[in-house]
């Protein structure tokens, strides 16, 4: 009996239809759900994929795209330019022979084809004022180095009541009457070179001069005695060369002495410094030194230097050969001595 009641109370069970579908669900329910996961996350790679080649082809469409606008426009500019250049050439061009564009969608782009072609013309016209302003005249060396021309155009006029040396540019004064006068002798001409760095310096050289010198004397009393008779008026002034390292200079110069670094300047006075010979130590001397910068206290720099120089002599010293007669250039005192004077200077520089 208790066999064939649990055979029926099964049959019974089973025979409901929505109990069937209950138990289903509960026992297949999770099955189901995991298979169906298991095939979406098998079908996400290759849509991935298909989604990449749809987007990889619609960016090479664009592309191809963009490229036969920028070949079209390549086009309309180069029309553009070759009717520019015929209009030039040929300005009487009737309005018949000229072509006329057909109409078109691409306004846009000639429009852009017309704002780059007035870019181009304000570049050039840029870089044609560059060149011009680049190309202008310039003083060119032979070894392609820069040189630069200086100079000062200068006329003064003098009156002297008293005879003088030199009228102009007087520094001694001798007997007899004086003078009134112009000149223009003490203009100055003036070169600045730089060359190539050689063991580690920059070199550099520069050239001053003025039209100061002595006129020969005339043996002739017809010959005529102004300033374009045969005279020797171009004077070397100053002249440097050197090689100028980070402290320190090697030099060769005919400038003022080392030791007398400092002396007054005038317009009045540029052939001959003033106070030249009366306690202005001034003499435009040959010299090669040697310059060197210590650092010193704080900012300031010790500056030593040394050079050896051929003193000259004061304004009209008497020079004769061996014969007792003068010459054109006799030599000096420090020439005749056969041994060239020694300087030296110490200086504190003042804070940078």
């Amino acid at each position: 009996m208790y066999k064939s009641r649990r055979t029926r109370d099964c049959h019974v069970s089973l025979g409901n239809p929505w109990q069937v579908a209950a138990l289903f669900l509960v026992f297949f329910g999770p099955s189901v759900h995991i298979l169906g996961a298991q095939a979406t996350s098998k079908e996400s790679p290759s849509q991935q994929i298909q989604e990449l080649t749809d987007s990889m082809a619609r960016t090479q469409a664009q592309l191809e795209q963009s490229q036969r606008q920028l070949d079209e426009m390549r086009k309309q500019l180069a029309a553009l330019q070759r009717q520019m250049a015929r209009d030039q050439s040929t300005p009487a061009v009737s309005a018949s022979s000229v072509p006329t564009p057909a109409p078109s969608s691409t306004t846009q782009s000639v429009s852009a084809a017309t704002t780059a072609i007035e870019g181009l013309r304000e570049r050039q016209a840029m870089q044609e004022s560059q060149i011009a302003t680049h190309e202008q005249t310039k003083v060119e060396s032979e070894s392609k180095y820069p040189v630069k021309v200086t100079g000062l155009l200068l006329l003064n006029g003098f009156v002297n009541t008293r005879a003088v040396d030199v009228a102009a540019t007087p520094t001694l004064a001798l007997p007899g009457p004086g003078s009134t006068g112009a000149s223009v002798r003490q203009t100055v001409l003036g070169f600045d070179a730089r060359g190539p760095h050689l063991f580690g310096a920059r070199s550099y050289a520069d050239l001053r001069v003025d039209f100061d010198g002595n006129p020969e004397p005339s043996n002739t009393d017809t010959s005529y005695s102004g300033y374009y008779g045969h005279s020797t008026l171009l004077r070397l002034r100053t002249a440097h060369a050197a090689l100028q390292w980070e402290h320190t200079e090697a030099y060769f110069s005919l400038d003022h002495p080392i030791f007398s670094p400092d002396m007054p300047t005038s317009l009045v006075a540029v052939a001959v410094p003033a106070l030249a010979w009366s306690g202005n130590l001034w003499t435009w001397n040959p010299q090669l030194g040697v310059t060197h910068d210590l650092g010193f206290a704080g900012s300031r720099d010790l500056r030593l230097q040394a050079a050896l120089i051929e003193v000259g002599d004061a304004p009209l010293s008497q020079g004769a050969t061996a014969s007792g007669t003068t010459t054109g250039t006799p030599p000096n005192t420090a020439e005749q001595s056969r041994w060239p004077g020694v300087e030296a200077r110490v200086a504190l520089l003042g804070r940078r």
